[in-house]
């Protein structure tokens, strides 16, 4: 993993971005199970919600690390926002944005990241964090948060990089079953 380059999308060359869209796209999709089943426009959609608004929108945020400075050999990427209530498109996209708003005055940055499987469990993922957390902290970003579910696994992970602010809500009433995998916002404080 010391040959990994981590390049923003608004810094490559064009020819470098428009190569680098569907490999981020591979990554993204490997990464979502759940996603298996949509067609069509579902299928669209969940892609704009994810990935491509970021990709669109706020391009200095989406961070693509690759083998060697190779575009062809994706790792991963990190995706966000330096305030999340300055994209109001989000809030009709995602179901959880509106959920957490009274939080984002403290958090307002939040971010997405996938891996591919055989990057996991080698510290890039807590590379992206720190990378997305320092570009933050220079334009004086005060936090920055997630949104995961509260059965998820990669909750110890994200309290491992300081992700120690933790509200769960939904807007489903809750049974026994279901408050195991509830959305569960995780932030951290950056200035």
């Amino acid at each position: 993993m010391d040959t990994i380059t981590i390049q923003a999308v608004a810094e490559m060359a064009p020819e470098r971005a428009a190569a680098a869209y569907p490999a981020a796209c591979a990554v993204f999709w490997e990464t979502a199970p759940q996603a298996a089943e949509l067609t069509g426009q579902d299928r669209e959609l969940f892609l704009r919600k994810y990935f491509g608004y970021y990709w669109d929108n706020a391009p200095d945020l989406f961070l693509c690390a690759s083998e060697a400075g190779s575009i062809h050999e994706m790792l991963g990427y990190i995706c966000g926002v330096s305030d999340t209530r300055a994209h109001h498109e989000l809030y009709q996209l995602a179901e959880h944005i509106p959920l957490f708003d009274d939080l984002y005055s403290d958090y307002p940055a939040h971010l997405h990241i996938n891996l591919t499987s055989r990057a996991r469990g080698q510290g890039l993922g807590a590379r992206l964090i720190h990378d997305l957390e320092d570009r933050l902290a220079r334009h004086q970003v005060p936090g920055l948060h997630l949104v995961t579910s509260t059965g998820k696994r990669n909750v110890s992970f994200y309290r491992g990089l300081g992700f120690t602010c933790e509200v769960s809500r939904s807007t489903e009433p809750q049974t026994q079953e279901s408050s195991h995998d509830c959305p569960l916002f995780m932030a951290k404080r950056l200035t």
